[in-house]
Order: C-alpha cells, then sequence, then structure tokens
C-alpha cells in the first residue's frame, strides 16, 4: 500500500521537491545543517542514547523565515523553533 504526508504549509508543491506519485525517494540522510550524524548515531541497540538509523523525510529551508514580513525581530526569529515557522506559514496561506 504506498503512503504519502502532506506537509503543513503545502511546502512540498515547490517544484525542486519530488512527490511519492511520481516516484520520487523522499528519504535522505541528515542534512548537514540539521545536525553531524556520525556524533548520534551508532547501530548498537543496547546503547542509549543513540539514533539508530541515519536517514528520514527532511523539508529543504526549514530554519528560513522571513522575520520582517511576519513583524519578527530578526534575533527572535532565530530562536523560534522550525514547526512554529512552519505554522506560521500555513497560517498565513489559509488566511
Amino acid at each position: 500500500m504506498p503512503l504519502s504526508a502532506i506537509s503543513q504549509g503545502d511546502r512540498q508543491s515547490e517544484p525542486a521537491v519530488g512527490r511519492p506519485h511520481d516516484g520520487a525517494d523522499l528519504v535522505s540522510e541528515v542534512p548537514h545543517d540539521r545536525f553531524n550524524i556520525n556524533n548520534f548515531y551508532d547501530s548498537d541497540p543496547s546503547k542509549t542514547g543513540a539514533v539508530r538509523n541515519r536517514c528520514g523525510g527532511f523539508m529543504d529551508k526549514i530554519l528560513s523565515l522571513d522575520a520582517e514580513f511576519f513583524g519578527l525581530f530578526p534575533a527572535h526569529a532565530a530562536r523560534i523553533d522550525p514547526q512554529q515557522h512552519l505554522t506560521l506559514e500555513a497560517t498565513y496561506m489559509k488566511l
């Protein structure tokens, strides 16, 4: 059974991003701008505090937010969780 996820804010509609129904593989290794996977990965299941897989589904440009557009100070915007970025963008697009 095929499985597809619809992302918050319709970011998946960007032309550079593949779509599962087009046969695109949207799973990749953890991007370097997120964190260094080599510092956390360990295949030993008995080791605590380690990440067991090196791959996942990641959105591009997740850390970008137009702070000025949303009336935020840049320093504040830099500290906002990426999920809040997505919520702001999705809410604006749906208004």
